[in-house]
């Protein structure tokens, strides 16, 4: 059931977002409408979820170090990595504003790896987030570390973080390869596959853990294989690695599946994979579809919650949290035969509650009676206050913007 349905969330495009202890974090990304300065850092938006609150986090006093001997493609000779961060005297433990990157959590602390800007390009470099002190720092790392590189997935897995995929900024070609941080050891390693295809090169899938296997599905892939040509390609199977014997799989969707695309989303619930919206360049498509894919018995199939549906759009953020899924933000297409060009960012949240409460069912009943007025003098503070969070009208509350994040 689609139980919330409200507009006044920050307008942000290919941000990431992670939950810790019912409060969800999200960061970067980007509004069309917003100047970026050069040095700008990235930028926090809290929800509580329980409140509907969001606080912004925000220090604008970056600075970023640069690699001047970097030899990239397009005369570009500029790149944020960690060996040009742990050489330099002055070091910046705050990210700089970026947007295709990703974050995880890992003991209660929140773990940003790659992304990029048109200014700094993208970053190798692995940043720690503490929720509870608001405080940045770096990650020493050792080992093979994975080339920079945005519109990746990440994911966390016995102790580990797992990277699949994305577009190199160095050497400028979409990624196959699975590379894994060790959160206990600090050390990068790329995966040998022992058996199977690997995926098709890709970006801006999304990769979701059940068990001990990493589900990847969706995401563009080009015509030239590792080089973007400008020729998108889409596929709809179901790619699953099996972490512990490194073996590839694929499961072939065909008509049976959703159509393929790029910039959805992803979630888990009770061993079921779940995937919402995204974009077909192919057919000019952006959804709103929600389709579910069991692995054990390896089928598709679509869902219709009953309540008010996000609309279509791409490069939003779904964040699991208990039997709730929190979604907010990204893009829509204004025009059906430009969808490129006449973009919409978007700023509202919803919630799709997979176990709603007897009472959640009747604030929701009751919301949608055209009585409702009639029944607050009868109401306690608390039920009010529930029903208000409910209430479309009444939208999310931000609160002044905190200044000075340390680092």
């Amino acid at each position: 059931m689609w139980t919330i349905h409200n507009q006044g969330s920050p307008k942000r495009v290919n941000h990431a977002a992670v939950a810790v202890n019912g409060i969800i974090y999200s960061f970067g990304g980007y509004d069309q409408n917003e100047h970026y300065g050069k040095n700008d850092t990235i930028d926090i938006h809290a929800l509580d979820i329980e409140n509907r609150r969001y606080e912004h986090f925000d220090n604008k006093q970056g600075y970023y170090v640069m690699c001047e001997d970097a030899n990239l493609l397009n005369d570009r000779s500029q790149i944020y990595s960690t060996s040009s961060f742990l050489n330099s005297t002055q070091q910046y433990p705050v990210p700089f504003n970026r947007y295709g990157h990703t974050v995880v959590e890992y003991k209660d602390k929140i773990y940003l790896w790659g992304g990029r800007n048109d200014v700094m390009l993208s970053s190798d470099v692995l940043h720690e987030y503490d929720p509870a002190n608001n405080e940045w720092k770096v990650i020493r790392v050792s080992g093979r570390c994975p080339p920079a590189r945005d519109g990746h997935t990440a994911v966390v897995w016995d102790d580990k973080m797992v990277v699949f995929g994305g577009f190199e900024e160095l050497h400028q070609l979409f990624s196959q390869d699975v590379f894994i941080f060790d959160f206990k050891t600090c050390v990068w390693s790329e995966l040998q596959i022992t058996n199977g295809s690997k995926p098709t090169h890709r970006d801006f899938h999304t990769s979701v853990i059940l068990g001990d296997e990493m589900f990847v599905w969706g995401g563009r892939s080009d015509a030239m294989g590792l080089f973007h040509s400008g020729k998108d390609l889409y596929f709809n199977n179901v790619h699953i690695l099996n972490l512990r014997t490194a073996e590839w799989t694929v499961v072939y969707s065909g008509r049976n599946g959703p159509s393929g695309r790029r910039s959805h989303s992803a979630f888990s619930y009770n061993n079921i994979m779940y995937i919402f919206g995204g974009f077909n360049s192919e057919y000019n498509i952006h959804y709103n579809d929600i389709h579910a894919y069991d692995p054990v018995l390896m089928t598709w199939k679509e869902i219709s919650p009953i309540g008010v549906c996000p609309s279509v759009r791409r490069r939003q953020c779904t964040i699991m949290v208990g039997d709730k899924v929190y979604l907010f933000g990204g893009t829509t297409s204004t025009s059906y035969e430009e969808p490129k060009k006449a973009l919409c960012n978007l700023s509202d949240l919803h919630v799709l509650d997979f176990g709603p409460s007897l009472k959640t069912i009747a604030i929701k009943r009751l919301i949608e009676s055209t009585q409702i007025q009639n029944f607050f003098p009868f109401i306690s503070k608390d039920l009010m206050a529930q029903i208000q969070i409910m209430i479309p009208s009444i939208g999310v509350q931000q609160t002044q913007s905190r200044i000075g994040i340390k680092g």
